[in-house]
């Protein structure tokens, strides 16, 4: 079989991904604070009318905004060191990182 060059050719790609133990700040709670049998001062709080995925996404951290971010530094090193072989690395890199998009956002707390 004859040697082939590489050809690129599109595709659909899915990658879910997922990280457990995200800090998502909220101030949407209710705070009950109480004394139990021991006189020991507790807090409970009420998060079931929080729109965690609102909260998280405003958060700037997602994994669409990491990539912003990514393109972001990629260019400004390309702006400042244009060196040839690292330049057109930065430049796959900013590629890879253009056109993905959130089909489903689930966060819920642990």
């Amino acid at each position: 079989m004859n040697e082939q060059d590489a050809r690129p050719f599109d595709c659909l790609v899915v990658a879910t991904i997922q990280k457990s133990f995200v800090p998502v700040l909220t101030k949407d709670y209710e705070e009950s604070i109480y004394r139990d049998e021991d006189g020991i001062c507790r807090g409970e709080y009420n998060t079931d009318f929080v729109n965690w995925e609102r909260e998280y996404a405003d958060s700037g951290l997602t994994p669409l905004d990491l990539f912003a971010l990514l393109q972001k530094m990629c260019q400004e090193e390309i702006d400042t060191h244009p060196d040839a072989q690292r330049v057109k690395e930065l430049q796959r890199i900013i590629s890879a990182c253009k056109g993905w998009e959130v089909e489903e956002l689930i966060v819920e707390p642990e």
